[in-house]
């Protein structure tokens, strides 16, 4: 995935895992979501701008101790 190539640490900081979720019409689908490995992390934020996922990225990078909230999640 695009996310993971462009990781620069040499062990990935970004793996994926599969998951399942239910769709509207009431199917199981089985995805890949990513998924940060924080010890490898450095913090670089090169795979957040690199997500090809349209809209909010599917990866959020935040500092130690930073919480960061979607609008109207609080």
């Amino acid at each position: 995935m695009v996310c993971q190539e462009h990781c620069p640490t040499p062990e990935k900081a970004i793996i994926f895992r599969e998951g399942e979720f239910i769709t509207g019409e009431k199917k199981i689908k089985r995805v890949k979501y990513p998924y940060v490995k924080e010890d490898l992390c450095i913090g670089c934020g090169i795979c957040v701008t690199k997500c090809p996922v349209e809209g909010t990225a599917g990866i959020f990078i935040t500092g130690e101790g930073e919480e960061r909230f979607e609008e109207q999640e609080f």
